[in-house]
């Protein structure tokens, strides 16, 4: 009997995962492992998503805002992914007056090699299709950042996951005009807390007899209502700098050289599978100001206990292309 074939499937962030360490995709997709809990900045940026996936799916934005803030138990988070949903309904609108939605998260797999037991796929998901007056289509992208728009803007022309979606969504016979980018800049601001009594400081009494205390402190929390009143107003009066709509559109010898690299990233991957060799990326540990989530098993001399108690098993996103044994890469 022949033996079954392995479907092995890349992604966008297998690929970047791939790029950045070798060990770190091992754990990730061929372990398949994540952390218990998940980093705030990834939560805050998943629940908008899903808030804006259910508004293009033509619920109303309180639905959708009720659908997103579901996805997060901490109720400050909840307010700031409320306010920041009102907020980009309220300045992105005209410009999508300009655009028809044809598609919502839509998925696509592209079948681009196979071997003598295995087949290689690219997979990913849109996060939607908007058709312009003229009927040229645009893959349509939400991002959240904490950097600047102008920072974040200026990288986006040669951003992977936008031109491997460009690459592949044309070889798959879809007329891709360009990239749409809707970017939105998390707030920074936190809810005002009460100040600990034991770190209150009060004025001299005034004429009534009342103490009041110095200017920055605080006897009682700020209400969630005037929190998210307080990310409104920001958004009102900074708007320039919190909201931005970029129309990337990329060259022929952009989309040609994304396919060459696909073309070694598959090679670098097939070299590590035949090898069995993941080695570690010292400079991944703590890149982007902050410590790789498998920083402690690495560190620890690659102690199975401390998978054991910090991680578990990641839900893989491509289930209909992942038989036969395969693995989403």
């Amino acid at each position: 009997m022949a033996n079954a074939r392995k479907t092995v499937v890349l992604s966008n962030s297998g690929i970047g995962t791939l790029q950045t360490c070798k060990r770190l995709y091992h754990l990730k997709y061929n372990r398949n492992l994540e952390q218990m809990e998940k980093p705030v900045y990834f939560k805050i940026g998943g629940a908008f998503h899903t808030g804006v996936e259910f508004y293009r799916g033509d619920f109303t934005l309180a639905e959708s805002i009720a659908e997103a803030k579901a996805c997060l138990d901490d109720v400050d988070h909840q307010v700031m992914v409320s306010a920041m949903l009102t907020a980009w309904e309220t300045h992105t609108k005209n410009f999508y007056k300009g655009y028809e939605v044809v598609d919502v998260e839509m998925e696509f797999e592209l079948k681009y090699a196979h071997g003598a037991v295995t087949d290689y796929y690219f997979a990913g998901v849109v996060d939607a299709l908007v058709k312009d007056s003229a009927g040229r289509v645009f893959i349509l992208e939400n991002k959240t950042t904490s950097d600047t728009i102008e920072r974040f803007g200026s990288r986006l022309w040669a951003q992977r996951q936008g031109l491997l979606y460009n690459w592949a969504l044309r070889r798959l016979g879809h007329p891709i005009a360009g990239i749409i980018y809707d970017v939105t800049k998390k707030p920074a601001m936190k809810r005002k807390l009460a100040t600990p009594t034991e770190k209150r400081k009060y004025k001299k009494p005034d004429k009534n007899g009342e103490l009041k205390l110095y200017a920055g402190q605080r006897e009682h929390d700020e209400s969630a209502g005037a929190y998210h009143q307080r990310i409104l107003e920001l958004y009102s009066e900074r708007s320039a700098d919190y909201f931005a709509q970029e129309v990337i559109v990329h060259t022929p010898a952009q989309l040609e050289s994304i396919d060459t690299d696909f073309k070694d990233i598959l090679n670098e991957l097939m070299f590590c599978e035949r090898t069995g060799t993941w080695p570690r990326s010292l400079t991944a540990c703590y890149a982007w100001n902050r410590s790789c989530e498998f920083q402690p098993y690495c560190g620890a001399g690659n102690d199975e206990v401390i998978l054991q108690t910090l991680f578990k098993e990641r839900k893989r996103v491509f289930d209909n292309l992942l038989q036969n044994g395969g693995e989403e890469k």
